[in-house]
């Protein structure tokens, strides 16, 4: 049964044909919404900008709802997938004919300004840690690999039609609209717009990072370059780590898996 009488007929560009076993899922979270990533580097649920909100990718019960995927051109299973160890941020790898790949998957946090990192045991995370972008930092390890990101939001569990606007010369920024949530798609690859998809693809070479970034912040901003995007992904890192650091971490430890 389709989401909702508007969505998409077929299947969303950036998703897979077949659906996933629920069990395929990575869920990642900045603990003012989550995300599901299925093993492919596809999101396939995002809800904007709240756990509650009306979904913005939903491909997970429908196909044609809305999907954002990066990951090596033409291949979706991956060989390795974890948790950054003491984290949620998600860590996928894939091992082409031509070489090997690492993305990162980050609901972005960000500590308060006078927030001094000397008390490790009172840190508790909120909604107020929340950075409000989605950071996907890709690394090629090996080789060569082409990389494609695939954004198709589908606003309102697919009731509202997608239009995209190209920001800036270089095409490396899209705002998509649609919904009560405008969103930007930023990054280094290159962008077409295909009615309502954003598409890109580049080859990175063995040393090479880059980044893709989803932001719903007011002023749409994320990460100017993909060194910049990596230290958004390692702050995450560092206070997904202090919370657990808290007295209280062997409950902590147990309750994030």
């Amino acid at each position: 049964m389709a989401i909702a009488a508007k969505a998409k007929a077929g299947r969303s560009s950036a998703a897979g044909p077949d659906f996933h076993a629920i069990g395929d899922y990575g869920f990642i979270s900045d603990c003012h919404t989550g995300a599901l990533v299925a093993s492919d580097g596809t999101v396939e649920w995002l809800c904007l900008p709240r756990f509650d909100s009306p979904s913005v990718f939903a491909s997970l019960l429908d196909r044609g709802a809305g999907a954002y995927r990066l990951g090596p051109t033409g291949l979706r299973a991956p060989v390795a997938r974890r948790y950054v160890p003491g984290t949620n941020v998600l860590e996928t790898s894939w091992m082409t004919d031509s070489g090997w790949l690492v993305v990162r998957d980050a609901l972005a946090l960000v500590a308060p300004e006078d927030e001094d990192g000397s008390d490790v045991r009172a840190r508790a995370l909120g909604p107020q840690d929340a950075a409000h972008m989605l950071v996907r930092t890709v690394e090629c390890v090996h080789g060569q690999v082409e990389v494609e990101v695939i954004c198709e939001p589908a606003f309102d569990y697919a009731q509202e039609e997608t239009s995209w606007r190209l920001v800036d010369r270089d095409r490396l920024t899209a705002d998509a609209s649609g919904g009560g949530e405008p969103l930007r798609l930023l990054g280094d690859i290159p962008l077409e717009i295909d009615g309502a998809v954003a598409r890109g693809v580049r080859t990175m070479h063995a040393g090479e990072r880059g980044f893709s970034c989803l932001s719903w912040r007011e002023e749409l901003s994320g990460p100017a370059h993909a060194d910049e995007a990596s230290k958004v992904v390692s702050a995450t890192q560092h206070l997904w780590r202090r919370w657990l650091e808290r007295p209280w971490s062997h409950a902590g430890r147990r309750d994030a898996r």
